[in-house]
């Protein structure tokens, strides 16, 4: 099923009528079935921009509240419209009736507890999306009141949700680049988060047996330490600096060694340029410091050589 065949059922009925529900429903699932997985999606072989309006308008109707299965399937469907980038890019722009679709996804994340966590977590997953271009995540920090409610679902039992909301605020402090490659776009995000006692949680999600929780959360670190009164917080604990290191040794993915290492580097770099020291003495600490870190990592790599899969411990039996 195409999105415009559901587009077009959007178009003719009123959605929320009991009628029209069971249909509608039907439709959003077939059409997430088949698209969910980007590797086989026929969706994505077309490249054009589809009208989300009516999508949005859905998931803005107050009575979608009381139909959990049609909100999760209307979010689900939303994600995979907003990969496209010229969906993302779309998904900011205000409509005179009903606002815009991060607006409309926002709502999901703004009562943790009266929400279901399933439909939180699907609604974090679509604003990764668009948070990939910084005038979306103007967007987000325009919602006034957003931002706490996602900071409070870090602590929620669906490890799926703290994942998802770890990368939304991941993205929502880099503006449009990630962890990866981070600039310093918003620093307004980072006070945010630490007046919320937001840095705590994202911590103690660095030891999370799951690498997609443990690297969003190692990526929100490295974002939030770019501030001097975060890094203060991030000190105070003394496992949040063993724990990255520890990803630096024990990390089976790259991208959380990246953002360990970034993490590292903000919290602790500040720190090697002291009063008193010469450039010499500071640059000499700052080589030291970054042998340390190289040595961590090929420990990791020769660790993971020799006892991971298809290494030569793992070999012997």
């Amino acid at each position: 099923m195409s999105w415009a065949d559901v587009d077009v059922f959007l178009c003719q009925r009123h959605w929320l009528q009991p009628s029209n529900i069971a249909a509608l429903l039907g439709r959003l699932e077939t059409f997430v079935a088949v698209n969910e997985d980007p590797g086989r999606s026929p969706y994505y072989k077309n490249q054009h921009a589809d009208s989300l309006d009516r999508l949005v308008s859905l998931l803005k109707d107050p009575g979608i509240e009381q139909h959990p299965g049609l909100a999760l399937a209307a979010l689900k469907a939303l994600k995979i419209l907003s990969r496209k980038t010229c969906n993302h890019s779309g998904m900011r722009r205000d409509e005179k009736k009903d606002g815009n679709a991060i607006q409309a996804v926002l709502r999901f994340l703004q009562a943790p507890g009266k929400v279901d966590e399933s439909i939180a977590a699907e609604a974090a997953n679509v604003l990764m999306n668009p948070c990939f271009e910084k005038e979306n995540v103007e967007v987000v920090l325009l919602n006034e009141g957003c931002i706490p409610p996602m900071v409070a679902f870090l602590g929620a039992a669906d490890e799926n949700l703290q994942a998802n909301v770890a990368g939304v605020l991941q993205s929502v402090r880099t503006g449009a680049l990630g962890a990866l490659h981070n600039i310093s776009s918003d620093p307004c995000s980072t006070g945010i988060i630490r007046r919320k006692n937001g840095i705590p949680p994202i911590m103690k999600l660095l030891r999370s047996p799951q690498a997609a929780i443990a690297q969003s959360a190692a990526g929100a670190l490295q974002n939030v330490s770019r501030e001097g009164e975060s890094r203060r917080v991030i000190r105070r604990d003394n496992d949040a600096v063993v724990a990255l290191f520890d990803m630096l040794v024990d990390g089976k993915e790259v991208r959380t060694q990246v953002s360990a290492v970034g993490a590292l580097m903000n919290i602790l770099g500040p720190e090697l340029a002291e009063k008193g020291k010469s450039s010499k003495e500071e640059k000499a600490d700052r080589k030291g410091f970054a042998r340390i870190i190289t040595s961590c990592l090929v420990m990791g790599m020769a660790y993971d050589g020799f006892f991971g899969a298809g290494g030569a411990a793992a070999s012997v039996r």
